[in-house]
C-alpha cells in the first residue's frame, strides 16, 4: 500500500508540473504503476483501451479494470471504482462522463489514443485539450523507488531459481515442453503465477538458428539448448536467459 501511494504521488506531481487536470491510461505498465491492478489483456481486440482515470484535484484513481474478479484489487480501489469486463465502447464513455469532475477537466493526458477512441473521449471530456502523457509516465517510471528495486530483485531471483530448475532437467529424451513446465512449476512454488513471457526452451540444431517457440521436440544427445524465461512480481519483471 505504501509503494502504491508513493507511485501515485509521483504521478500526481508530474501531472501538476504539466498542468494536467486528468490522465487517462490504457497501457498496462502505466495502469499498473498508477493503480497497482493487473488487468486482463485486450490488445488482440483493440489497439487502445482507456481503462484508468486519474483526477488530480480528487487525488484518486477511478479504474476501468478488465479483470475476471476482485482478487488482487488494492484496498484503496473501492467497488464503485472498479469496472467489469465490457465489449461496448460506449460504456467507457458513459463511465468517464459520469465520473465527478471529469467533464470540467481542461487538460487531459493520454498515454495512447486511436482515432476511434479519440472521438469517443471527446464526448466524455467536451471542454478539454488532449495532451500526450506517455513521455511523462516514462520519466516517472524511469527513476525507481527503493521498494521498486526490491521488487525487481525479487522477480529476478524467482526467474533465476526457475531457470536453474529447468536447466537441471536438460538431458537426452526430455521434451522442450517439460523444461518449460519445470520453469513454470518452480515459479509458482516461489509465489507468483504471472510470467513475463511464454519463455524459450528449445534445442538449437547444428548450424541452425535459434527457435524461440517451445515445442514438443525431445532433446538429442550433445544438443545445444536455449533457456530463457521471465516472471512478474507485483508488476515488476525479472527475465533471464
Amino acid at each position: 500500500a505504501a509503494l502504491r501511494r508513493a507511485r501515485r504521488d509521483r504521478v500526481l506531481a508530474a501531472m501538476s508540473d504539466l498542468d494536467l487536470d486528468a490522465c487517462v491510461f490504457g497501457r498496462e505498465g502505466n495502469v499498473r504503476y498508477a493503480s497497482g491492478v493487473r488487468r486482463l489483456w485486450t490488445a488482440s481486440s483493440r489497439p487502445f483501451v482507456p481503462t484508468c482515470l486519474i483526477l488530480r484535484d480528487r487525488d484518486e484513481v477511478s479504474l476501468l479494470s478488465f479483470s475476471a474478479s476482485y482478487e488482487g484489487i488494492p484496498e484503496e480501489i473501492l467497488p464503485d471504482d472498479f469496472f467489469p469486463v465490457t465489449w461496448n465502447p460506449m460504456n467507457f464513455v458513459e463511465r468517464f462522463a459520469s465520473t465527478e469532475g471529469a467533464s470540467q477537466a481542461r487538460r487531459v493526458g493520454f498515454d495512447g489514443l486511436s482515432p476511434f477512441f479519440e472521438g469517443l473521449m471527446r464526448q466524455a471530456f467536451p471542454n478539454a485539450e488532449f495532451v500526450a502523457a506517455e513521455e511523462m509516465m516514462r520519466g516517472v517510471r524511469r527513476a525507481k523507488l527503493p521498494e521498486e528495486i526490491i521488487c525487481l530483485r525479487t522477480a529476478a531471483a524467482i526467474a533465476e531459481s526457475a531457470l536453474y530448475a529447468a536447466a537441471r532437467e536438460v538431458r537426452p529424451g526430455v521434451t522442450e515442453k517439460h523444461l518449460q513446465a519445470t520453469f513454470l512449476d518452480r515459479m509458482c512454488a516461489l509465489g507468483t503465477s504471472q510470467f513475463a513471457q511464454q519463455g524459450t526452451f528449445t534445442q538449437i540444431d547444428p548450424g541452425g538458428r535459434l527457435r524461440t517457440i517451445t515445442g514438443d521436440r525431445t532433446l538429442d544427445e550433445g544438443a545445444l539448448v536455449a533457456l530463457a524465461g521471465g516472471v512478474l512480481w507485483a508488476g515488476y519483471e525479472g527475465s533471464l536467459a
